[in-house]
């Protein structure tokens, strides 16, 4: 088992500045010294023993050389050619869509065939041998007719490659003997960044850390948008979205234990389920019931939590368990109802999974009675169009009650702690308790349509309190930038 140590910022242990910069590591029994300009580019590591790596940049902010390999761009700001100081080299080539189609390493040519951004096939030129590579969450297998071989990829939970074993018989193509057990070709360990502690090759792979293609010559990784280097663990280039931070060159917010980034453009979580779903796996729900509650409920609260609460509130701690025990069932139990019918509403962040009993029922009995009501044709007497005027809200909306526009901006936050436009991913900069005016609206999610509510309540499908309780529910908007939202072109 490994375990690791982090920082208060919750980074990886060693030495970073505020920036997320690397200022020491280190190695052995050598200390490694950090030097960056006011940029956060990296310009110099000292291991010393007056050993000094330079390194330089463009005005872009592209690594151009770094004491052992130089680099070269095209006019799109990629990655053309890197070349050695003993003379070898590797060519990039791009397609239309930017994805690297082909790679030249010292004069052999390598193609590759794309399905969604993951590399699909590789063709080496040289003899025309083709290896196609099988997906699923990762990587699984590789096969090639042409050199009849069948590689199976085993992966850690980083989505790393960690060993790769034969499945075919090479002369034969034929699939072993069930008495035949597998062979370990390939074997390889990584640190938290990925540098390569321990390998063992037999065969040739591509795949390594987190699943992606590494590129020997360079000993850099391809993620797409740009390479990334595990040795000074940071990118060799400025990302182009300025979402993530200040600093423009760290590889997973200095978390890569946590975190992979497949694009070169943003992080994702290596757990298989989201923050929310293992919230509720953590408070006691199966994985099933865990993706279904974070649909439709925003919050969750652990086990521990709610005993807590109920030891504050003087019970004993028997009966602090199975109150905690007893929010978690009926959490779960209200959950699988809840999303019986496709069009319930979701619900706010105070009706989570272990919230009171009463606030998940009248939620479900407010959808259950209107979805009843209109399957049986309720409100045709308005049909004429004769609509009263005397209700409330007629020609007017309700206003927002206290700290609902702030859970709103609470549930948008990202990872990082910002509020982005769900629909360009632009940064939405406010703070609580200012005026919003022009800065972001209560854009309504796809699945809340006010017309629609407004309509029922005007039909006498829902009443008042009912219409207000709707328009209060945090969980049916989200921040959005003035302009997206009048539009309506995102819709």
């Amino acid at each position: 088992m490994t375990q690791y140590q982090y920082t208060p910022a919750n980074s990886y242990p060693g030495s970073w500045r505020m920036a997320g910069n690397r200022t020491e590591r280190i190695r052995g029994a050598v200390l490694e010294q950090y030097l960056y300009d006011e940029c956060n580019r990296l310009l110099q590591i000292t291991d010393g023993a007056d050993t000094v790596k330079n390194y330089t940049y463009d005005n872009s902010g592209n690594m151009l050389s770094d004491g052992e390999m130089s680099y070269l761009y095209d006019g799109f700001g990629r990655l053309e050619q890197v070349t050695k100081a003993d003379g070898s080299f590797q060519k990039n080539h791009y397609d239309a869509e930017g994805l690297r189609a082909e790679m030249e390493e010292n004069g052999q040519l390598v193609k590759f065939l794309y399905n969604e951004n993951r590399e699909a096939a590789a063709e080496e030129e040289s003899d025309g041998n083709v290896i196609r590579y099988i997906r699923g969450l990762g990587l699984i297998s590789s096969d090639s007719e042409k050199a009849k071989t069948y590689y199976h990829y085993v992966s850690d939970e980083q989505g790393s490659i960690t060993h790769v074993i034969n499945g075919e018989d090479k002369e034969s193509g034929e699939l072993p003997q069930e008495d035949v057990q597998p062979q370990v070709l390939n074997h390889y360990e990584y640190d938290a960044f990925g540098n390569t502690v321990s390998c063992e090759e037999q065969v040739h792979n591509r795949f390594r850390y987190t699943g992606e293609q590494y590129d020997p010559l360079t000993g850099q990784y391809y993620l797409r948008a740009r390479y990334y280097n595990p040795v000074i663990a940071r990118f060799t280039q400025e990302d182009t979205y300025y979402g993530d931070g200040l600093n423009l060159y760290t590889y997973c917010q200095n978390n890569p234990v946590l975190y992979h980034d497949p694009t070169g453009h943003g992080t994702k979580e290596n757990s298989p389920y989201s923050r929310k779903e293992q919230q509720y796996i953590d408070a006691g729900a199966d994985p099933d019931t865990a993706r279904l509650a974070a649909q439709c409920y925003p919050d969750a609260k652990s086990k521990q939590d709610l005993y807590n609460k109920y030891k504050k509130q003087g019970y004993s701690a028997q009966d602090a368990k199975k109150l905690a025990n007893r929010e978690i069932i009926h959490g779960e139990e209200a959950t699988k109802k809840y999303i019986k019918d496709n069009n319930v509403k979701k619900s706010g962040p105070d009706y989570t999974a272990t919230s009171p009993r009463d606030n998940v029922n009248t939620d479900w009995r407010t959808q259950e009675r209107l979805n009843a009501q209109r399957n049986a044709g309720a409100g045709k007497g308005n049909e004429s169009g004769s609509k009263t005027n005397t209700k409330p809200y007629t020609n007017s909306r309700p206003s927002f009650r206290k700290g609902v526009v702030e859970q709103v901006w609470e549930n948008a936050k990202g990872p990082d702690g910002l509020v982005r436009d769900p629909n360009t991913g632009e940064v939405i900069n406010w703070t609580p308790g200012e005026s919003r005016k022009g800065v972001w609206d209560m854009g309504h999610i796809p699945e809340a349509k006010y017309s629609e509510m407004h309509e029922a309540y005007m039909n006498g499908e829902l009443t008042t309190k009912e219409f207000v309780d709707w328009y209060n529910d945090p969980a049916n908007y989200r921040p959005e930038l003035p302009s997206n939202n009048r539009s309506h072109k995102y819709e």
